[in-house]
């Protein structure tokens, strides 16, 4: 017969607050920081998404962690053009936007066939090469995992790694898998997303989970 633990907060013996504490629903909330191989935390959490011309995601700059990810759901844009992005150096609060601050590349495969692009010196990171879907039921998901934003040095430039799955626009079923490398070698806080269309083009996305990950 099994039994059953009902408890609603753990605490270390010694520890003067709890480690771990449970509401009504059973939600957990860990109060101390977690530590082992492959560990990963919770960030931010963005549950409520919005619609913007610009959205933008803040970057810890705890160098503890190994990489920092991003999953992004329900995305769409007002126009089936491209996504693009920057990002804004720690500093300052100034976004890179000079001829030569990114070098990006990028393949997709569709239900229509495959291609790709790339280039070494650009105004900013291409993150989306097959367009996006602009009505509610072509929404994409992406996945963008961030190295190097905490630290600076030769070497050490910041690089976002992202993952697409959704759809183009007019049933068109797409994957893409790309990169941007900053050619500075500074920290960075944020990154952002916007629509090459320009203008009054918007994004809409659900919400966000931000991890940090750290070998222990």
């Amino acid at each position: 017969m099994a039994s059953i633990l009902k408890v609603d907060k753990i605490r270390v013996t010694g520890a003067d607050s709890d480690s771990i504490s449970f509401d009504g629903s059973g939600n957990i909330t860990f109060n101390k920081t977690a530590s082992g191989a492959g560990m990963n935390v919770i960030v931010q959490n963005d549950t409520t998404g919005g619609t913007a011309n610009e959205i933008a995601f803040d970057l810890s700059m705890d160098t503890s962690y190994i990489f920092q990810r991003f999953i992004i759901t329900g995305m769409y844009s007002s126009h089936t053009n491209d996504l693009y992005a920057r990002t804004r150096r720690a500093s300052d609060n100034s976004y890179f936007t000079g001829s030569n601050s990114y070098g990006w590349a990028y393949r997709y495969v569709t239900n229509g066939g495959t291609g790709g692009s790339g280039s070494n010196g650009a105004t900013y990171g291409r993150f989306c090469g097959h367009g996006m879907g602009n009505v509610i039921g072509e929404i994409s998901t992406y996945i963008v995992d961030v190295y190097n934003n905490a630290v600076s040095g030769s070497g050490k430039e910041t690089t976002l790694h992202w993952q697409r799955y959704g759809i183009s626009g007019s049933d068109v079923y797409c994957n893409e898998d790309g990169h941007l490398m900053e050619t500075a070698t500074t920290t960075t806080n944020q990154f952002k997303l916007y629509s090459s269309a320009g203008g009054g083009s918007t994004i809409t996305y659900d919400g966000y989970v931000h991890y940090g990950f750290k070998r222990s």
